[in-house]
């Protein structure tokens, strides 16, 4: 079958018992995947390994207890022995994100952990409702997938970040630029993730010229602040980046090109790079391209979706949960004509997550190389994204049944 008949024939799928079997063994495969990682984080540690839950929890905690001790200089150096003190792994965000630690220093680790995770939760939530999220089915698959038990079982900050880039959305889509700015620079302890905003900017300049000012002016002030507080350490956490720079965060549990093209050509080096270098001059040009679609008519949630899947796969070091953000866009459609596409790209995402891990690592121990599911799927939402905005249209057409919902609700902005 040519791609033309098999674009045709996925387009001409309506829900039927089968269809509606494939979606509910899909969401069971990948809460029984998530389940079982979780089961296994909790007996590790309760069995002679409690360093295995909040294993980054305990790293952001250690960065805060150097910084309120004063030894912060010693943040971005993880192989002395203070710092293995403290935490297994390294702390690699800004030095401000060590500042805003200090509060959790005076907490035991697991009730620590568990505000921090409540809190995170919790912050994820109001972010979705301020921009405007009714349907939460989305968020309720992107829950149960494995990505999300991974940032749980290492209590990571996937979820305050998801709730913090909403608040960046909502206030985007009110043409609330110096809202969004400041959202934007308080989402920047993990700044490799914002890069689609980047594109956004690239795409129509003079839309986005107050929001720049507003994250630029913000992040000076957060620097400065952070400078004062732990002399040099702005130097020294580039320095550390630039360091670790060519290394995979973590081979299996990457969700980005760089890591895609490592896993397939069995390489770490400068192949890798050679290669990717190829792929993102083709790339970056086409999303920006992309993007300048209808631009001039204000941002909209298909935009921001893309150029938020465009910014994860061109960046490196993003894991699979930092993926999580697309939750954003994903819910807001959810209750629009687009709707049907929202159910496919996110099973497309949590089954691609959920088990592209697992399978790459099979395959790399079997060939030393791997096709990684887990970036294919992110791909496949590009690709749905991209029709999007260039058409203006759900890439699975609404059935009959979806006649209650009006047309005019192609997008929350509107």
């Amino acid at each position: 079958m040519s791609p033309r008949r098999l674009i045709a024939a996925v387009r001409g799928v309506e829900p039927s018992p089968v269809t509606r079997a494939m979606v509910w063994l899909t969401l069971v495969a990948v809460a029984a995947i998530s389940l079982d990682h979780l089961v296994r984080v909790a007996y590790a540690g309760m069995h002679g390994d409690p360093g295995r839950i909040g294993l980054d929890y305990r790293a952001f905690v250690a960065a805060g207890d150097l910084v309120r001790s004063g030894r912060g200089d010693l943040i971005y150096q993880p192989a002395t022995a203070e710092f293995l003190q403290l935490a297994q792994v390294g702390f690699v965000y800004p030095p401000w994100a060590a500042l805003a630690m200090i509060p959790w220093t005076f907490l035991p680790t697991l009730p620590g952990l568990a505000l921090w995770t409540l809190a995170g939760l919790g912050i994820m939530v109001a972010g979705l409702r301020s921009c405007g999220v009714t349907e939460w089915r989305p968020v309720a698959v992107a829950m149960i997938s494995f990505p999300s038990a991974v940032a749980l079982g290492l209590g990571q900050s996937t979820f305050l970040l998801v709730g913090v880039v909403a608040f960046v959305i909502g206030a985007m889509l009110r043409d609330n630029q110096r809202a969004s700015g400041g959202w934007l620079s308080a989402a920047g302890w993990k700044p490799h993730l914002l890069a689609g905003f980047a594109l956004l900017w690239v795409a129509d300049p003079r839309r986005w010229r107050r929001q720049i000012a507003w994250a630029a002016t913000t992040t000076a002030s957060l620097v400065v602040i952070s400078e004062l507080a732990i002399a040099g350490s702005w130097v020294s956490w580039l320095r550390f980046l630039a360091g670790s720079v060519n290394d995979l965060a973590s081979p299996a549990l990457e969700a980005s090109l760089p890591g895609m093209v490592a896993l397939l050509i069995g390489s770490e080096g400068a192949i890798r790079w050679i290669v990717f270098t190829g792929v993102v001059a083709i790339g970056i040009p086409l999303s920006v391209a992309t993007l300048r679609i209808r631009a001039g008519a204000g941002p909209s949630v298909q935009h921001i979706a893309l150029a938020l899947t465009a910014g994860l796969l061109f960046m490196p070091h993003v894991v699979i949960y930092d993926v999580l953000i697309l939750m954003i866009p994903l819910a807001m459609l959810a209750s629009t004509p687009f709707h049907r596409d929202v159910t496919m790209i996110g099973l497309v995402l949590a089954l691609g997550l959920s088990t592209g891990p697992f399978v790459a690592a099979v395959q790399f121990d079997l060939w030393g190389r791997a096709l990684d599911l887990s970036t294919l799927s992110l791909v496949f939402a590009a690709a749905i994204f991209g029709f999007w905005v260039r058409t203006g249209e759900p890439f699975l057409p609404p059935v009959a049944a979806d006649h209650g919902i009006a047309a005019t609700d192609r997008d929350p902005s509107t």
